[in-house]
């Protein structure tokens, strides 16, 4: 569901999109901007060959980048920004393997670009975050 572009209703799924029962027939929304993970990012012991290999793979795998303009051939931004609380299995290395895939948005002072994983890019500074919400909530 994650992965899917659009969720819809009842209907039919179009284009192997994903249905949600409680939602009316013919209603749909497209995915959220903000994807928020919570507990262990990795299991059993963290290291950056397990982040790689357990979290980001199968991430790029289910939302590839977006490809190249083919005008200007530039790769578009991704579109949905990942933010993450870390488990307590990611603090067995001291949040170094976290830091350095979650965090790399402070490592701008760095030249360290942020990472992105599929359409998913980290936004975080620290192993917390304040995300102002829409609409004054």
């Amino acid at each position: 569901m994650l992965a899917a572009g659009q969720l819809s209703g009842k209907g039919p799924p179009e284009g192997g999109v994903k249905r949600i029962e409680a939602l009316g027939e013919n209603t749909g929304f497209g995915h959220g901007r903000v994807v928020i993970m919570g507990g262990d990012e990795v299991y059993p012991w963290p290291s950056r060959e397990e982040y790689e290999r357990r979290l980001c793979t199968p991430y790029e795998l289910a939302m590839p980048e977006l490809p190249p303009d083919p005008v200007t051939g530039e790769t578009p931004e991704a579109t949905r920004d990942l933010f993450a609380t870390p488990g307590n299995h990611d603090w067995y290395d001291g949040l170094a393997s976290f830091d350095d895939l979650f965090c790399r948005a402070r490592s701008g002072h760095s030249g360290r670009p942020s990472r992105s994983s599929g359409n998913l890019q980290t936004r975080q500074h620290r192993n917390y975050f304040a995300i102002k919400l829409p609409h004054n909530w």
